[in-house]
Parts: C-alpha cells; structure tokens; sequence
C-alpha cells in the first residue's frame, strides 16, 4: 500500500493512536514531503555553448494558467551567460525578476510547458528563532570526466547564532550558514531550495559553497523574495 500524506493525516486524527505511532508518522510524513519536492527541482543549464559545462538549480513555487514560475540565484542567470541565454530543462526562460548577486541574490524565471511539475511551497521563518534547524536540499552538479548531470540530495542544519544580514538599496534580509552533515554541496546547488525537514516547506534559497568540502555554505530567506518582486502574486510571502 502507498502511503500518502492524506493517509497520515487521517491516521493522526485517529484517537487510538499512541504517541509512539504518531512519531512513526510524523516521519512518515517528513519523508513524503521530501520525496515529492524532487519533482518540484529543475535543472538551469545555458543555451551559450561555451557555456556547456555551467549548470544550476532552481524550482517551481506558483502557475499562472501554463505559466510556471521558478526561483533561482541571480548568479545563476549571469553565469548562464545573461538574461537571454537560461534554459529550465531545457527550455528558454524570461526573467521576471532579479536582484542584485552582491546583495539579495535570487531571480525569478517563467516557462511555459512545464505545468506538469508540482510546486513547492514557500515561508518566511521567524528571525526571532533561534534554535538551530534541521533542512534538505536537492541539487544538480557535474560529475567525473564525462561531466555527468548529476542529481542527489543533503541534509544538514541552518545555524540559527549565525545569521547575518545581506543588504540591498538599503533594505536588510536575513543569511543563514548552513552545516551540512550527510552528503556535500557542489557548484550546480546554487538555486537549490532550503527544505525544512519537518514541514516540508522551502525557508530559503542556497547561494554559495563555504569550503572545499561541501560541507558549509549558506542561503538567503525567502524574504528576499518581495524585495527583488513587490508585485508577486503570493500574499503570504
């Protein structure tokens, strides 16, 4: 039998179930949700063939009738080789939106016939937390000689004591350092959402690797968002 979200619910409801059950099924839950955000994550290469050996990452958060709207780095976009070059699996995108990558560095990309992937949701996480947070990312990156596209999830914690601030036109965001404890982030995750492993939902967006290894790097709040796009049609964001 699949199970599904709408299924753990159900079972949550249930006042039969005991507390050690409903653990079972919050981790359940928490690995529903990952898997289906998967289908959510797209694959950023440019249409420059010189720069066939640059990819990154992105994903799908809103649709307008065939319209997909996607979120990504800004430096993503400059790496493709500008504005007119960005492919989203493949094909051409617009760019809606686009801050500044020395500051709130994301962009917003649309692409018609891609209705057929899920979107992931967004949140704005409280600054005033402070307990560090358990997330997941996905993201693409080459691999060996051939240059491979590769495609893999990573686990880690964002360190609530060291947000920063990033500054653009004088507004403020916050900046997460993130630790990452199972797997390591590669250059292609930039663009990569930042998932909060109990809810499901994306908290940010991955900018740059820290280290060698992969396994620092940090990412800009969803915040940001509505900074680099007043008009966006999300009220919650």
């Amino acid at each position: 039998m699949k199970i599904t979200l709408e299924f753990t619910e159900r079972l949550t409801k249930t006042k039969s179930v005991n507390e050690s059950c409903k653990n079972r099924i919050k981790q359940w839950q928490e690995k529903i949700a990952f898997e289906a955000s998967e289908e959510s994550i797209v694959l950023i290469t440019s249409s420059y063939d010189k720069k066939a050996n640059v990819i990154g990452t992105g994903f799908a958060f809103h649709r307008e009738e065939d319209i997909t709207y996607l979120l990504t780095c800004a430096h993503v976009v400059e790496d493709m080789g500008g504005k007119n070059n960005v492919l989203v699996n493949n094909i051409l995108a617009e760019i809606v939106a686009i801050g500044d990558i020395r500051g709130f560095d994301l962009a917003v990309l649309q692409v018609r016939k891609l209705d057929h992937i899920p979107l992931l949701k967004l949140t704005i996480f409280s600054s005033q937390i402070e307990k560090d947070l358990n997330i997941k990312i996905w993201g693409n990156y080459l691999y060996g000689e051939e240059k491979k596209i590769l495609f893999q999830p990573v686990e880690g914690i964002i360190e609530m004591s060291k947000k920063i601030k990033v500054i653009q036109s004088g507004e403020k965001v916050t900046f997460w350092k993130l630790q990452i404890q199972e797997g390591r982030l590669q250059k292609g995750y930039s663009g990569s959402p930042v998932i909060d492993s109990e809810t499901g939902l994306v908290l940010g967006v991955t900018t740059n690797m820290e280290d060698k290894n992969g396994e620092q790097g940090t990412a800009i709040s969803i915040a940001a968002l509505r900074k680099i796009w007043p008009k966006i049609p999300l009220e919650n964001i």
